[in-house]
């Protein structure tokens, strides 16, 4: 899998940036994968399949933004995202409570759903502690565990979580 750097260039556009022996080549933000096999300076895109497990807010609703000019992006949440495009699908999916919908071709996972209780620590009850980490460890659990078959057939598969922060007082 190629190193890539991430660079920020303003507060919603990310370009994505190689390693010069990458075999992954970018232009105009978009990834475009060399082949060997190919002529000199021919490049074709493929486009992959993301899925994305809270897309449609927070970083979860930046990420599908981001990914949906240049490849298929699957998102499962409780709420549709603020968009309508071709490379969107929706499907309408409580992680903890509904099953997760059958997805054949998966190239990266995104789990994005966070939930923290901002309260000092005295005031957490262990019924609190229980729901956040039924969302934040339990749910990317089921969601790997279910994905992981797909992600196996797909194109450089990767899986990236992100929770909350956390700070008691």
């Amino acid at each position: 899998m190629p190193v890539c750097k991430v660079e920020k260039q303003n507060t919603k556009n990310f370009e994505i940036l190689p390693k010069e022996d990458s075999n992954v080549l970018y232009s105009d933000k978009s990834p475009t994968t060399k082949y060997q096999n190919d002529k000199p300076n021919s490049t074709h895109y493929i486009m992959k399949n993301i899925v994305i497990i809270g897309g449609s807010k927070g970083i979860g609703s930046a990420i599908l933004m981001q990914q949906l000019q240049s490849n298929q992006v699957i998102n499962i949440s409780r709420t549709a995202p603020d968009v309508s495009h071709p490379n969107l699908t929706h499907y309408a999916v409580d992680v903890l409570q509904d099953p997760l919908p059958d997805i054949e071709n998966v190239d990266t996972l995104i789990y994005c759903p966070g939930s923290i209780n901002l309260k000092p620590i005295g005031n957490l009850s262990i019924s609190d502690f229980k729901n956040d980490f039924e969302i934040n460890v339990i749910g990317a659990v089921k969601a790997i565990q279910k994905y992981l078959p797909a992600l196996r057939k797909g194109q450089q598969p990767s899986i990236l979580l992100f929770t909350t922060a956390l700070q008691w007082y």
